[in-house]
């Protein structure tokens, strides 16, 4: 029984090395991206956009309008389902640590039969069986809350670059990520600030 345990163990292991979750359980929680930097390309400081949009209220087309609305949208979507991956990421991980614990207490049990009374057996059995029901369901979560971020993540990358081009219709040019770090940036690169709600978009 231990033997297979183990075998079960070592394959649901190499499945989480598989979804990019954390094998070790004193792994750190992580975080859903908070900075432009960390969506794709290209990028843009949302609070200069906002500042951009109310400057020129008048001159921008409702066409144009329409894409930031658009970019809104999608930016909103991309973040919901980053956080509700992160968030299926993490319960993973605190899962995986409370079956470390509990692959501990059950080999315990099993090299050591005379030690534990046959409920005590049963009842950690019992355990890990609805453990081992947890972990799948929270697995097969973790894999659609992935495949919503993926699925996100070039729909805004095609509004962005859509947006990208009103910008330069204005003759706001990007710069090229390699030299974000330099002191003279512009709209399309600078970390975001606080989102606004500007005309009816939230940015």
């Amino acid at each position: 029984m231990s033997e297979i345990k183990h075998e079960e163990e070592t394959l649901w292991e190499n499945e989480l090395r598989k979804s990019l979750v954390p094998k070790a359980p004193s792994s750190p929680a992580i975080h859903p991206p908070n900075t432009e930097y960390e969506q794709p390309n290209p990028c843009v400081d949302y609070n200069e956009l906002s500042q951009f949009i109310r400057s020129n209220e008048g001159r921008i087309a409702p066409g144009d309008i329409a894409i930031f609305q658009e970019l809104a949208r999608h930016r909103h979507a991309y973040f919901s389902a980053c956080r509700s991956f992160f968030k299926s990421h993490n319960t993973l991980r605190d899962l995986f640590a409370e079956r470390c614990q509990l692959v501990k207490k059950w080999k315990d049990i099993s090299q050591n039969l005379d030690k534990f009374t046959i409920e005590s057996r049963r009842d950690m059995s019992s355990r890990v069986e609805i453990h081992e029901r947890n972990c799948t369901a929270k697995k097969e979560t973790h894999a659609a809350r992935l495949r919503e971020v993926i699925a996100c993540t070039p729909s805004l990358a095609k509004t962005k670059r859509k947006a990208a081009s009103v910008f330069h219709k204005f003759g706001i040019l990007g710069l090229n990520p390699s030299i974000r770090g330099r002191k003279h940036q512009t709209l399309l690169t600078r970390p975001p600030k606080p989102i606004k709600v500007v005309a009816g978009l939230a940015l």
